[in-house]
């Protein structure tokens, strides 16, 4: 029985190997292809320089809002400061009138003894 199972199996086994349909992918050929192809090394630093360019303009963004939020404190800083020497000047001028109309009426009521 056993041989006559060999007999089956070697006749109904193709001599040739069958390729598969659908071939698989070889990806470290692949990768060494593109590692060694030059369009891709010309694109990798063409990425390379955008990448520097890039992080050159995010770096002077940054300097450039840092200085924007230095100079609106600053304004802010100014902007209180004159608000305090208004409201100063406000009372300043508050009290003079009130002395100037005291002083009115001190002549006033001097006059009429």
């Amino acid at each position: 029985r056993s041989a006559q199972i060999t007999n089956n199996s070697s006749i109904s086994t193709p001599s040739k190997p069958i390729k598969p349909k659908i071939s698989k992918r070889n990806d470290t050929g692949d990768k060494c292809r593109e590692e060694n192809d030059p369009t891709n090394g010309g694109i990798h630093s063409i990425l390379q320089q955008t990448v520097m360019k890039l992080d050159i303009i995010d770096d002077r963004t940054k300097s450039v809002e840092q200085e924007m939020k230095a100079s609106m404190e600053f304004v802010h800083a100014e902007v209180v400061d004159h608000k305090k020497e208004n409201e100063e000047r406000k009372k300043d001028l508050e009290v003079e009138e009130t002395t100037n109309t005291q002083r009115k009426q001190h002549t006033i009521e001097q006059s009429r003894h």
